[in-house]
């Protein structure tokens, strides 16, 4: 009732923050900084590729105007930093090159002394930037990707590093624009937000891909979300399978699974009431169980076949000890996994808690649903080959 109530799977958790230990004081300084700064250290990067350099500057401008729209500032971008921050746009380059003539140079270049000598400073202390002023307005030749190449150190922050070494082969077709947020990205509705948004502002804009690790985790939780059910249907019929191979009967393995169809569901019951949520760490919990809880089940039923042949007293004692060599693995089980619980790591704590509630479970569902149900069986069957036999002799 409770897993139905509550729609059967589990929620991912949304915060990335529980596979850290807790508490954090790097990760509390972190949010602290985001909150002053009004920025996030989880930024995101946009990878550009194409087939010149000329070409990867002007889609690193194309992606700076694409990220400047008030959807994608919306979701929380502040700003990038790329090829277009540092060289500008080819694209424009004519259009400049024409709305700045020889008189413009001299009229801005008088504009600016006559403002000069009407300030409270010597003039002539600016003749220095009257020349720099007068070489930027006159100078023809836009900087391009070469020029930022003779400046390593800050060609390395936007380039790939084979293209800044001294010994490159061939002008860059690579490189990466970084992406600035203004909120953490650790809780996962935050996360999904900003990625989808970004990436819908890049539709159409071929050799621009958003990756980094914040859409890494993104796209993972989607597809565990989406997978982890199927999968998980497909582990426990591939168990089934090998079993109806080995037992070569279909009631066996169907019985087998008892116990373990009962801990996975109690599981998710009690996983549900305590408000636990899957992380990368308690996802090995469903396979882990699957493959530990069934176990229990065919020790039962393979002990069960001695009901069919043997008195009643000899099966009683065997499934006596195998319940009892069943509830000493279970308990060695439970105190390892257990043990877990006692760690830091929220994430890690609640691999132990479902590990734990799991194997106790599949031991109750062993004891009070799967051995009733075999005894039965067990008996049956023997009574009705003893009834065969009557009837022959």
């Amino acid at each position: 009732a409770i897993v139905g109530a509550k729609g059967g799977w589990l929620g991912l958790e949304s915060d990335l923050s529980a596979m850290h230990p807790q508490p954090n004081p790097a990760l509390d300084a972190q949010t602290r900084i985001a909150q002053r700064m009004g920025s996030s250290p989880g930024s995101m990067i946009v990878y550009l590729k194409a087939a010149s350099a000329e070409k990867l500057v002007e889609l690193s401008h194309r992606v700076r105007e694409r990220l400047a729209t008030d959807a994608v500032r919306q979701a929380g971008v502040v700003g990038t930093y790329g090829l277009a921050t540092l060289l500008p746009d080819p694209s424009l380059i004519q259009e400049r090159r024409t709305a700045i003539g020889p008189g413009e140079v001299d009229r801005v270049i008088a504009d600016f002394r006559e403002v000069v000598s009407q300030s409270a400073f010597r003039a002539d202390a600016f003749e220095p930037y009257v020349g720099a002023l007068r070489h930027l307005l006159l100078e023809s030749r836009p900087p391009t990707v070469n020029d930022l190449l003779e400046r390593p150190e800050l060609a390395k922050t936007v380039l790939a590093k084979d293209a800044v070494t001294a010994t490159r082969a061939a002008a860059p077709t690579e490189a990466i624009t970084l992406v600035f947020v203004d909120r953490p990205l650790e809780d996962a509705a935050t996360r999904g937000r900003a990625v989808e948004t970004i990436r819908a502002a890049l539709v159409g804009l071929p050799g621009a891909t958003l990756t980094g690790l914040n859409v890494i985790s993104h796209d993972m939780s989607n597809a565990i979300q989406s997978d982890l059910p199927r999968l998980t249907i497909i582990s426990i019929g591939v168990v089934l399978a090998y079993l109806l191979i080995q037992l070569r009967s279909i009631r066996e393995p169907l019985l087998a699974l008892v116990p373990m169809v009962f801990s996975l569901v109690v599981t998710l019951a009690v996983m549900h009431l305590l408000n636990q949520r899957l992380n990368m760490i308690n996802l090995v919990t469903i396979p882990l169980l699957i493959g530990i809880t069934v176990d229990y089940g065919v020790f039962v039923v393979n002990v069960a076949r001695l009901a069919m042949r043997e008195p009643p007293e000899v099966f009683e004692r065997q499934l006596s000890s195998s319940v009892h060599a069943v509830i000493l693995c279970a308990m060695s089980m439970i105190l390892g996994f257990g043990s877990l619980v006692l760690t830091s790591v929220p994430a890690v704590r609640s691999l132990g808690l479902a590990v734990g509630v799991g194997v106790f479970t599949c031991v109750l569902g062993t004891l009070f649903c799967l051995i009733p149900l075999v005894v039965r069986v067990g008996t049956e069957r023997r009574t009705a080959m003893q009834d065969a036999l009557v009837e022959r002799s």
